[in-house]
């Protein structure tokens, strides 16, 4: 009898014919919980201004640096991305920097920049991408600070339908080092640290990339509701011809001039 039992628990069931929980009496009982995700409302395209270009770039950590950039949409009759970067800076109608500090609570911190973020529903929000490097010794908790800040502040994103554009520390120091922001009439000696002088940098570098026939693919990603629109609306075209690089909307094909379709893009892939 005591055989039959044991071949019985190994089917699954006990002597009554009742079925137990496989792994013992004591073990958790299995259960695929599927959770609905609730329909997040976005910005709407329609209501965001169509004469200036934003860019509010972040650095992430302990000491968090951000930095507002706001250009015109055009400079005397012409296209802003289609001047040098100089003339672009010239005519910027705010730029403001600063620093969130996040040693205390980095909750709040990362809540701050969701507030900042939702002040500028149509910008290109920009942050300082973090890798941590095979060399570096370093194993205190304060090393992982920038990842944690940048994943809350990308949740807050994703329910607004948003997406930051990542990009690495190297390029921005390379592109715009301390030297070219001097040639630029640009290095601020305001008292504030290097991390919101490295948010400047990511704003122009941005803004950079951006510029000429090489940036339209990411204008457009960035700004859908002012390059997503094309004067024959009528035009249907690939994804892949406004986002190069996004996986799985290759093919499909959307109205030039929904950005709601661009914006579902930009969802997919952003760096």
């Amino acid at each position: 009898m005591n055989e039959m039992n044991g071949m019985n628990g190994v089917n699954g069931m006990n002597g009554r014919g009742v079925k137990k929980r496989l792994g013992g009496r004591l073990g958790p009982k299995r259960n695929n919980v599927q959770i609905r995700i609730p329909g997040f409302k976005g910005p709407d395209p329609e209501s965001f201004s169509t004469g200036k270009l934003e860019i509010l770039a972040f650095d992430p950590g302990q000491t968090t640096g951000w930095s507002l950039l706001v250009v015109p949409r055009h400079i005397m009759n012409k296209d802003c991305l289609n001047w040098p970067l100089i003339t672009i800076l010239e005519h910027s109608i705010i730029w403001e920097h600063g620093e969130l500090n996040a040693l205390a609570n980095e909750d709040e911190c990362a809540y701050q920049m969701s507030k900042m973020v939702n002040s500028y529903p149509a910008a290109a929000i920009v942050v300082e991408d973090f890798i941590l490097r095979a060399e570096r010794k370093e194993k205190s908790r304060e090393l992982l600070s920038p990842v944690r800040i940048t994943a809350k502040l990308e949740a807050y994103m994703w329910q607004k339908h948003r997406k930051p554009f990542l990009q690495q520390p190297s390029q921005a120091k390379t592109v715009v080092s301390n030297e070219r922001l001097k040639a630029w009439d640009c290095l601020m000696e305001d008292g504030v640290t290097d991390h919101a002088r490295d948010a400047d940098r990511h704003a122009i570098l941005f803004l950079r990339r951006c510029l000429g026939p090489q940036g339209v693919s990411l204008k457009r990603v960035a700004w859908p509701h002012i390059y997503g629109v094309l004067e024959d609306e009528t035009d249907i075209r690939p994804v892949h011809e406004f986002r190069k690089g996004v996986k799985g909307v290759d093919q499909a094909k959307i109205h030039v001039g929904t950005a709601v379709a661009l914006l579902q893009a930009h969802m997919e892939a952003c760096r």
